[in-house]
């Protein structure tokens, strides 16, 4: 596999390995949220560990981070435990967003979302990948959020392990 024209069989050193993973932002749900903290503070991890209160600096980026990805201003001073589903998933966008990767990995976006939200997260993802020129790469279950927010999505075939092109250039053109 190559990752960002290296080969990963040359990727020898974990400095190497961090220069390439931090080039990438992962939405997961597996991304670590601290619950008894604010958005704030969580979104101002990733630039320093005090956090409590975080610098004005670093409130001014994490604000910006949670803006970009949606999130409203009456959020910004919630614990992460009292957000639902839609604005957690925003907020793991702004922290996949922080370090500025090149490429935007979003597992299962939608899962646990409000069907009523996946157009908007949808568009919110379509917006920062262009706005931060980033590729993204969706591994979804949700057609909707695949077709509303892909130019090109790829199906798979769990019985056969193949892949198929589904509108592969039809879904979305951009202007």
């Amino acid at each position: 596999m190559r990752l960002f024209g290296q080969s990963t069989v040359d990727i020898a050193g974990a400095d190497e390995w961090l220069k390439v993973v931090d080039r990438i932002g992962i939405v997961s749900k597996r991304a670590v949220l601290l619950e008894s903290l604010t958005v704030v503070q969580n979104l101002a991890m990733p630039y320093t560990l005090e956090i409590e209160p975080p610098s004005p600096a670093m409130r001014g980026r994490a604000i910006a981070l949670a803006a970009d990805a949606g999130l409203h201003e009456s959020m910004f001073d919630k614990r992460i435990a009292e957000l639902a589903a839609g604005d957690l998933f925003r907020v793991r966008l702004a922290r996949a967003m922080a370090l500025q990767p090149s490429v935007l990995l979003l597992e299962h976006p939608t899962a646990e979302v409000h069907r009523a939200e996946v157009s908007a997260i949808a568009e919110r993802c379509r917006l920062i990948a262009s706005k931060r020129n980033l590729a993204t790469v969706g591994l979804t279950m949700d057609a909707e959020f695949a077709s509303a927010s892909a130019s090109r999505v790829l199906k798979w075939n769990a019985a056969s392990g193949q892949f198929t092109k589904d509108g592969w250039f039809s879904r979305f053109r951009r202007a």
